[in-house]
């Protein structure tokens, strides 16, 4: 890999991921030697510490807009001129959806994807637009290979809990998915928990995960099934098995949904998709049958389909007690995975606790990461749950699937991990070039 000694970072976006990477790197030295930073409008550049990257988040928040600090460097347009060979790009844009094929045509947050790997630069991605279609992804992977550069989309799919890498990892590893199922979607897991325990109505429970930050947007691309679903897509791709034509959303109306048929009075939508028309009355009665409701993804490597919709679970199913946030993939592989390696090359910096439950072996990863404060800063965290059968060579993943400062901690972890490879790949040059020279 071509490196040079310049090392900065890019950050592209400065929504609520973006600004909660700025307030994880006020509050953790990442060494980087400066930032640039471009929203929709302005490209600014500050020196790396904590006062440069204070300026440029009390900006964003208090309105004023990045074009009025003394760093600006230009309009977002010319953003490409400021990313250079080795740099990290972290890409925390959103996501962009379009009714009814998804997000089919190349978006923004793709085309600075690919602008920056051109340049030799390294890209974390918290995006999913590049699943948006086959020959989409394709391009970003085709592109980084060109440049010597790494794609990593780290936020596709779980976004902390790092599933993304995982399946890179495991493809990369000759470990096959044959098929997997997930409750992949934080927004709609959230509002599921606080109808069924706390009995919130929809919209109640709707507004609490807007206002939360749990919701992309007005939350339709969420409670419908589109972020799940390209989430499945991005499982189906990432393994390099998806048929295009095999993407399906479905509702509560629909009979994959398990619904019996003498709750189908209290839908409330004529032709729901994903949790549409679901009720506090209806998740209360099934409840009292032992059941309830969750937003479920499904792929199938044999038929290269995916499948998003709701599906009526018993009360014992693992996906029935996830609740908030909280996530969970069930991944059923064709070979098995040597755990000690993925943990270590995936999850570098966390803890892994090992316990044995029967067949099963359980990896607790912590993470932990330095929030800054008025008063300094404090300690924040996360758990992320990995348990494999080794009998069945089935690996469940869990965690939250929504929140920014759980994502930026995932990105910058994912951005940590490049760099490490180059400094790795640095050193292995350097012992090769000394052994040629003796």
């Amino acid at each position: 890999m071509e490196l040079t000694t310049h090392q900065g970072l890019v950050l592209i976006g400065l929504g609520n991921v973006g600004s909660s990477v700025l307030e994880h790197l006020i509050a953790d030295n990442h060494g980087y030697s400066t930032i640039v930073v471009a929203d929709s409008h302005d490209v600014v550049s500050e020196l790396f510490n904590p006062n440069g990257i204070g300026k440029i988040l009390d900006a964003k928040r208090n309105g004023i807009g990045l074009a009025s600090l003394d760093s600006r460097l230009d309009d977002s347009d010319k953003l490409p001129e400021y990313i250079f060979p080795g740099d990290i790009v972290i890409n925390a844009m959103p996501t962009r959806f379009s009714n009814p094929s998804i997000h089919e045509e190349r978006d923004a947050s793709v085309s600075n994807d690919l602008a920056a790997l051109s340049k030799g630069a390294h890209v974390v991605a918290a995006h999913k637009s590049a699943f948006g279609a086959q020959h989409i992804y394709q391009e970003v992977v085709d592109c980084a290979a060109l440049n010597n550069a790494v794609y990593v989309p780290a936020g596709a799919v779980m976004g902390p809990t790092r599933v993304a890498e995982v399946l890179s990892w495991l493809k990369q590893n000759n470990v096959a998915v044959a098929a997997a199922q997930g409750v992949v979607n934080g927004t709609s897991n959230f509002m599921l928990s606080r109808m069924f325990f706390d009995e919130k109505n929809f919209d109640a429970a709707l507004n609490e995960a807007v206002r939360l930050g749990y919701a992309d947007g007005d939350g339709r691309d969420d409670i419908q099934g589109r972020d799940a679903l390209s989430k499945m897509k991005a499982v189906a791709l990432i393994q390099g098995k998806y048929s295009h034509s095999g993407g399906q959303l479905y509702g509560l109306l629909d009979d994959k949904s398990d619904l019996p048929s003498q709750y189908r009075r209290m839908v409330e939508w004529n032709s729901p998709l994903g949790i549409e028309g679901i009720t506090v009355e209806l998740l209360q009665e099934l409840k009292r049958d032992g059941k309830t409701v969750r937003l479920v993804g499904a792929y199938d490597n044999t038929t290269g389909s995916v499948l998003v919709g709701p599906v009526v679970l018993p009360l014992d199913h693992p996906f029935a007690g996830l609740r908030g946030t909280e996530n969970m993939m069930i991944l059923y592989l064709d070979g098995e995975v040597q755990m000690a390696d993925l943990l270590q090359e995936v999850y570098r910096k966390s803890t892994p606790i090992q316990r044995d439950d029967g067949n099963f072996m359980d990896y607790l990863v912590q993470n932990e990461y330095n929030v800054a404060t008025p008063g300094g800063g404090k300690k924040a965290g996360f758990d992320v749950h990995l348990r494999y059968d080794p009998t069945t060579n089935q690996l469940i993943i869990q965690g939250p699937g929504a929140g920014s400062p759980e994502t930026a901690h995932a990105l910058l972890e994912a951005a940590d991990s490049i760099k490490l490879k180059i400094i790795q790949n640095r050193i292995r040059k350097s012992n090769t070039d000394f052994v040629y020279l003796r």
